[in-house]
């Protein structure tokens, strides 16, 4: 799955260089063009506006979170239909959101323009609506080493909606016109989330015995260990869900040669190995907090390792030696 959605990123940067070259040069452009015509008041109110959404923008998405845990507990205790109809739920809000800010936007921006600077303006409300979501989306990909690919693709979605949308403005239809265009396309967007979504609740279901048990294992260290352990959790469950590396029969035939706990504690030493050699959690030399925490699950798992009489004493200092040496200095 994992290597699906890095072909889904490839594909989405391929067919959307138009909007890509945009994203990075449309600000500029539409900056010196309203520079020109005189319109500061604009340019200042575009970044301020664009600063508080990107500030606030994250704390106004928790609901949509705390829906998601809510469906996703529920499916855990066994109620799979009522967990995912709650949990597909938050595949509506944020993007729900997303419409109402760049309506507001576009309407707010359009109300002072005038035939000569109608074009710029437009360009304009585009950087600004989609400026805070490119920041997070581009962050979230950090974090999850090009896994984000939910906030990815409704990032697109909202692009070709915005661009319509401007079009259609200039053209003169009406601002109920413009909201059923982002609202079809952001639909598109939550169809194929839930769609995912419950090809990997249904999946789950129906697993092997072994890999269930593997499944149960990880969602407990999981809930023990915390937020920062979240991409590694989802790597790894996609992994037995989806079979990203191998077979669901070789992942068996591991787990009945080693034990459950055995199989789980190594794919998590191999995930923060990955991780944390990437680069993505240091900084000058220094890893960063969210690094230090990686390490010290790293550190933990190599022990709970050697106790279960995977790895020699020797072997446990000599791994950690060497994702010291390995991730510091790389950022």
């Amino acid at each position: 799955m994992n290597k699906f959605y890095h072909k889904f990123n490839f594909l989405i940067t391929a067919i959307t260089l138009p909007i890509l070259i945009l994203n990075i040069f449309g600000a500029f452009f539409a900056l010196i063009w309203l520079a020109i015509l005189g319109e500061w008041g604009l340019i200042f109110d575009g970044f301020l506006i664009s600063f508080i959404f990107g500030i606030i923008f994250p704390f106004i998405c928790m609901p949509s979170s705390l829906i998601s845990i809510l469906g996703l507990k529920l499916i855990e205790r066994g109620k799979i239909i009522f967990g995912s109809f709650i949990a597909s739920l938050s595949f509506f809000y944020v993007p729900t959101l997303l419409i109402i800010w760049c309506i507001y936007v576009l309407k707010y921006f359009s109300y002072y323009s005038n035939p000569n600077s109608i074009i710029p303006i437009l360009i304009w409300s585009y950087s600004i609506s989609l400026g805070p979501m490119q920041y997070w989306s581009k962050k979230e990909n950090q974090e999850q080493e090009g896994d984000a690919w939910g906030t990815t693709m409704t990032l697109l979605f909202l692009s070709i909606s915005y661009i319509i949308a401007m079009f259609m403005f200039f053209y003169g239809l009406s601002m109920k016109s413009i909201f059923f265009v982002f609202a079809l396309l952001m639909l598109i967007d939550i169809i194929i989330k839930i769609v995912t979504f419950l090809s990997y609740t249904l999946k789950e279901k129906y697993l092997p015995n072994e890999i269930k048990k593997a499944l149960t294992l990880l969602n407990k260290i999981n809930n023990e260990v915390g937020s920062n352990f979240d991409h590694i959790y989802l790597n790894i469950k996609e992994n037995l869900l989806f079979n990203r590396d191998i077979s669901s029969k070789n992942i068996e035939q591991q787990i009945k040669q080693t034990s459950v706990e055995e199989f789980i504690y190594s794919n998590i030493c191999f995930e923060v190995y990955r991780g944390l050699t990437s680069g993505s959690y240091s900084f000058y030399g220094k890893l960063t907090s969210q690094g230090e925490d990686l390490l010290n699950i790293f550190d933990n798992t190599v022990d709970i390792l050697h106790k279960l009489n995977n790895i020699s004493l020797e072997e446990a200092e000599e791994a950690k030696l060497a994702i010291r040496e390995e991730s510091i200095g790389l950022g």
